[in-house]
C-alpha cells in the first residue's frame, strides 16, 4: 500500500502524456503528502521536474526513490538521465568543468550510456583536450555501434588536429555505411576546402545540401567555398538561403555584409571563434612558413626600438593566438598575460609555457572586469575582426591603474575609418586611429605603412602603431 492506486498514476500519466508537467508535478507532491513512501511517486516526480529543467529537485526525487528501493532500475536510468541532462544544461551556460562532473555522475550510475560518452567528448573538444575527447568518443561507439554523430566528431577532431587524411578516412567510412550521410557529406567538404580542393568540396555540399535541403551549415560551408573560389555571386546567394534557413546565423550575416558592402562595428564572437577553433593546430605553419606572416617580429622589434630599457614590467597580448607574440616579448618582460577567443589557439599557446597567466575571454570582457595594471598592450592582427575601436581605447586609458603604450597592427586603407573588407576582416585608415587619439587623449609615437603577409597571390597592405597614454585617476 506504499503507492496509490492505479487510476491516480494514470492520472500523473496523463498530465505527462499531454505535456502538462506543472500540473503533473503539483499533483505528485499531493499524493506524497498520502503516500510519502512510494518510491514509484518520487521516480515520477523526479521525470516531471527532469522535464521542467529542474535538474537538482529531479536528482534528489530520483535518489529519494532509490533510498526507498534500493537497485530501483527506473529511477537509477532515469538518475543518470538526470546527471547527463543537467550536463547538458551546464555545458550550453560555458561551464565546462562543472559538466564532465555531472557526465561523470551519469556513466557512474550507468557504466553503458553512449550519449553521456558522446556528450563528454564534445565538451573536451571544447576544452581542447582533443585526445580525451576521441577516446570518450569511441567508448560510445562501443556501447552504440552506429553512433554516426561519434564517428563524425571524430573526423572533426582529426581535421582540427590537422591529421587530414585521417579525417577524410572517417567521413568515407561513414558514407560506405551510409551515403546520405550529410553531415559526413559536409565535413568532409569541410576537410577538402582546407586541403585546397575546392571543387571536391562543393561538390561534397551540394550532395549534403542534396540530401538535408534544410542544411544551414552546408549552404553555408557552401558560400565560403565559393568565396573563396572566387564566385562571389554563388557565395552571396548561399548565404541568404543560409539566412532564411537560420536567421540568427551570425556568422552567415557578417560574410553576407562583407560581400554587400555593409560594415558592421565587430565581427561576431562565434565567427571568430569558430575559424580559429578550426585552424588552431595548423595556425602557425600556414602563417609563419606559407604565408610569410611577420607582425610579431616587428611588434618585438618595435618594442626593443621604442620601449625597452632593460625590461618591461607587464604586458597584457589581447587576442594571443597560439603565442608568437608572446614568444618574441617574453624575455623582455616579467609578467605576460594572454587573452583569446578560441580555446583551442590558447591550448597551443599554453604549450610554449611562456604566458604567466592565460584567460579565454572576450577582450571587452577582460577590459571591463579584471584589474588592468599593464605597462603595454599589444594587439598583433587583432583589430581585423573590430572595426570599432572607440570601447577598446576608452577601457584601456580610462582603467589601466598606470601610464602605458598601445601596440598594434590594422589592415591599412587610405579612406576616413573602417570597412568591413570582402576577406571578412575590418581594414582601419590612419585618420581614424588619429582621431581616436584625439578623443581619447593617446600620443601617437610611431607609425608605419608595411606589409603584414601574403594572401594567396597578393600582400596584405597594413598598419603598425605605437601610442601611449597618461593615467587619468
Amino acid at each position: 500500500m506504499s503507492n496509490p492506486p492505479l487510476n491516480q498514476q494514470q492520472i500523473l500519466l496523463d498530465y505527462y502524456n499531454k505535456g502538462q508537467f506543472q500540473q503533473a508535478l503539483d499533483q505528485s507532491i499531493v499524493l506524497l503528502k498520502k503516500y510519502p513512501k512510494s518510491a514509484l511517486i518520487y521516480n515520477m516526480l523526479g521525470v516531471f521536474q527532469s522535464e521542467l529543467n529542474l535538474f537538482d529537485d529531479s536528482i534528489c526525487s530520483f535518489m529519494q526513490s532509490l533510498k526507498l528501493i534500493p537497485g530501483f532500475p527506473d529511477a537509477l536510468s532515469n538518475l543518470a538521465a538526470a546527471y547527463n541532462n543537467k550536463a547538458n544544461s551546464l555545458q550550453k551556460q560555458d561551464k565546462l568543468d562543472e559538466a564532465i562532473k555531472n557526465y561523470k555522475n551519469a556513466i557512474d550510475i550507468k557504466s553503458d550510456y553512449p550519449e553521456a560518452y558522446f556528450n563528454m567528448g564534445c565538451v573536451l573538444q571544447k576544452k581542447g583536450e582533443l585526445d580525451l575527447a576521441i577516446e570518450n568518443y569511441k567508448i560510445a561507439i562501443e556501447f552504440k555501434n552506429d553512433y554516426v554523430n561519434a564517428y563524425n566528431n571524430i573526423g572533426v577532431v582529426f581535421d582540427i588536429r590537422g591529421e587530414l587524411d585521417s579525417a577524410l578516412e572517417v567521413f568515407e567510412k561513414i558514407l560506405s555505411i551510409n551515403p546520405n550521410d550529410a553531415q559526413a557529406h559536409s565535413n568532409k567538404g569541410f576537410t577538402m576546402q582546407k586541403k585546397g580542393d575546392l571543387d571536391s568540396a562543393i561538390l561534397s555540399y551540394r550532395l549534403a545540401i542534396k540530401i538535408k535541403p534544410d542544411y544551414a551549415d552546408a549552404y553555408y560551408n557552401l558560400g565560403n567555398a565559393q568565396r573563396e573560389k572566387g564566385d562571389l555571386e554563388g557565395a552571396i546567394d548561399n548565404y541568404k538561403r543560409t539566412l532564411i534557413l537560420d536567421p540568427g546565423y551570425s556568422s552567415a550575416k557578417h560574410l553576407l555584409d562583407s560581400l554587400t558592402g555593409k560594415t558592421t562595428d565587430v565581427a561576431p564572437r562565434d565567427y571568430v571563434e569558430n575559424l580559429f577553433d578550426r585552424y588552431a593546430s595548423n595556425f602557425e605553419n600556414s602563417l609563419v612558413e606559407e604565408l610569410d606572416y611577420r607582425t610579431p617580429k616587428l611588434v618585438s622589434e618595435l618594442l626593443i626600438k621604442n620601449t625597452i630599457n632593460n625590461s618591461i614590467c607587464s604586458i597584457l597580448d589581447l587576442g594571443c593566438g597560439t603565442g608568437l607574440v608572446g614568444n618574441e616579448v617574453r624575455k623582455f618582460c616579467r609578467k605576460l598575460v594572454g587573452i583569446d577567443l578560441s580555446e583551442l589557439m590558447l591550448r597551443e599557446a599554453r604549450k610554449k609555457r611562456i604566458y604567466d597567466e592565460l584567460k579565454h575571454v572576450d577582450i571587452l570582457e577582460y577590459l571591463t572586469s579584471y584589474k588592468l595594471d599593464f605597462d603595454i598592450f599589444v594587439a598583433a592582427d587583432v583589430f581585423v575582426y573590430i572595426g570599432d575601436l572607440s570601447e577598446i581605447f576608452r577601457l584601456i586609458k580610462g582603467r589601466n591603474q598606470s601610464n602605458g603604450k598601445l601596440l598594434f597592427s590594422t589592415e591599412h586603407n587610405e579612406k576616413e575609418g573602417f570597412i568591413l573588407e570582402q576577406s571578412g576582416r575590418y581594414s582601419h585608415s590612419r585618420n581614424y586611429i588619429n582621431n581616436l587619439c584625439d578623443k581619447f587623449g593617446y600620443q601617437l609615437l610611431f607609425f608605419d605603412e608595411l606589409i603584414l603577409r601574403k594572401e594567396k597571390d597578393k600582400l596584405i597592405n597594413g598598419g603598425i602603431y605605437l601610442l601611449s597614454f597618461s593615467n587619468d585617476a
